[in-house]
């Protein structure tokens, strides 16, 4: 038997050269702005709609970056007066509690003496010392 083989022909066409087949270049810009004030741009384009826009808006950053930072340093002046005022009572407490221990030994009450004079030394020493090691850990 005889091999039948079969042959296709394909035919390639080309375009004709006309407007449809140019190659076209797309290009894709991506602008980024970060910031409290909009991109100069968009401040242009609101300057262009209502003239004025833009200083008001410049201002308007200005003056909460202002409120921004009072709020910051009040925080920070309250913080600080607080533990002014801790360590203030922390030594009147300490001196009482040392001063009665002092008291009560001379009046011969020995055990008492100890009791507070010891009590008052390690609460104290443990408020400094526990109170430095957690402060990092809370302002994280």
């Amino acid at each position: 038997m005889g091999k039948k083989s079969r042959q296709k022909t394909i035919k390639k066409i080309e375009p004709p050269n006309t407007a449809q087949n140019k190659i076209h270049q797309v290009t894709q810009v991506h602008e980024a702005f970060s910031g409290p004030l909009p991109h100069p741009k968009i401040l242009a384009d609101y300057d262009k709609i209502l003239p004025g826009t833009a200083e008001r808006i410049i201002t308007l950053a200005e003056a909460e970056a202002e409120h921004r930072r009072l709020l910051e340093k009040t925080a920070i002046n309250a913080e600080v007066e607080e533990k002014r005022r801790g360590q203030k009572y922390g030594l009147i407490i300490g001196c009482t509690g040392i001063g009665a221990s002092v008291l009560l030994g001379a009046m011969g009450a020995l055990m008492s003496a100890a009791v507070i004079g010891g009590g008052t030394v390690v609460s104290l020493v443990t408020v400094f010392v526990i109170g430095r090691v957690v402060e990092p850990k809370d302002k994280k």
